[in-house]
């Protein structure tokens, strides 16, 4: 089950949740994710569990490492530089 890294967990949640299929934060009960806080933690039922981790969660999200992320210096990791999106290399 995927973990999703956003600047915006709660928007990134209130926006799921209005799609009526996706219910995040509505106390289910994690199968799999069983670290995800509860208020981040989301289902799509007969599909499967996600969670929703802020930028400052790096740390605690269990399916992915900071160097994964920050294969170059980046604010996430606890330094300056960049990270890369798409094709190029932007500022943080």
């Amino acid at each position: 089950m995927p973990e999703i890294l956003t600047k915006h967990p709660e928007i990134v949640a209130d926006i799921l949740n209005r799609t009526k299929r996706v219910r995040c934060g509505k106390g289910d009960i994690p199968e799999i994710l069983t670290q995800c806080p509860a208020h981040q933690f989301c289902v799509v039922p007969d599909i499967g569990e996600f969670c929703i981790y802020g930028e400052d969660q790096l740390s605690k999200m269990t399916q992915i490492k900071r160097t994964k992320i920050c294969r170059r210096s980046c604010s996430l990791c606890g330094k300056k530089g960049h990270i890369r999106s798409n094709r190029k290399f932007h500022p943080l």
